[in-house]
């Protein structure tokens, strides 16, 4: 399992007609921006232009002349749950480190 499918069991909670942007695309280029030392909504924006070529390419979206500005970076997540997350990542990294998760923790 990739981490592009473990991200996807998350569901989007959106109406269809607010997903100008997959779920995918925007958690993807979130957990990039944030591991690139990037945390803030404007810092993850800003992460995604500077990639935009690249970011347009990879997830198919090249109609798209833009990326989600920082408004709309936070109110997707904001709509996420993050325990679902959490759940989708840790699943992810115990599947390709090997460790066993405790389901307590």
């Amino acid at each position: 399992m990739t981490l592009i499918e473990s991200l996807q069991t998350i569901p989007d909670v959106r109406r269809k007609q607010g997903q100008r942007y997959p779920l995918i695309a925007v958690l993807l280029i979130s957990i990039m921006s944030i591991m690139s030392g990037r945390c803030r909504y404007r810092e993850i924006a800003a992460f995604a232009k500077a990639n935009q070529k690249e970011v347009l390419k990879f997830f198919h979206l090249q109609k798209r002349k833009h990326l989600p500005s920082h408004v709309t970076f936070r109110e997707i997540l904001k709509g996420v749950d993050f325990d679902d997350v959490c759940t989708a990542f840790n699943n992810w990294a115990a599947l390709v480190s090997g460790y066993k998760l405790n389901k307590d923790s």
